[in-house]
């Protein structure tokens, strides 16, 4: 199909969120994902948050919060969701990834700080 035909089938289909810290608004945001129930997970950087939200875009919950104990963040990075549904965290500044239930409870984290094999320099595998 050339390029013109396909830039005049583009639609918006979903816009929600503005810049803000309540539920539902974002600050920074810096990944997107798609769960396999259609859910809508937003990596909300400078938050320090995640938010969930359903396929229309209606806010369902969010988890995180700044820190860096379990289940909290410093900047975030990127989020991913795999095929059952877990949230995949890139925590930026803890030099780690977290790894969530779809209920948003805690499983456990992997990496810390460094540049060897399995160590995070800012959320970026290191080499």
């Amino acid at each position: 199909m050339p390029k013109n035909q396909y830039l005049q089938k583009q639609a918006l289909v979903l816009k929600f969120g503005a810049r803000g810290s309540q539920p539902g608004f974002f600050t920074w945001p810096r990944g997107i994902a798609v769960g396999p129930d259609n859910t809508i997970v937003v990596a909300d950087s400078s938050n320090h948050r995640v938010q969930i939200f359903d396929e229309q875009g209606q806010n369902r919950f969010w988890l995180g919060g700044y820190g860096n104990g379990e289940g909290e963040f410093d900047c975030l990075a990127g989020v991913a969701v795999n095929r059952i549904g877990q949230y995949i965290i890139a925590d930026r500044y803890n030099h780690r990834i977290q790894i969530f239930d779809p209920s948003g409870h805690f499983l456990r984290t992997f990496g810390s700080q460094g540049s060897t094999d399995g160590k995070f320099s800012r959320g970026r595998q290191g080499t």
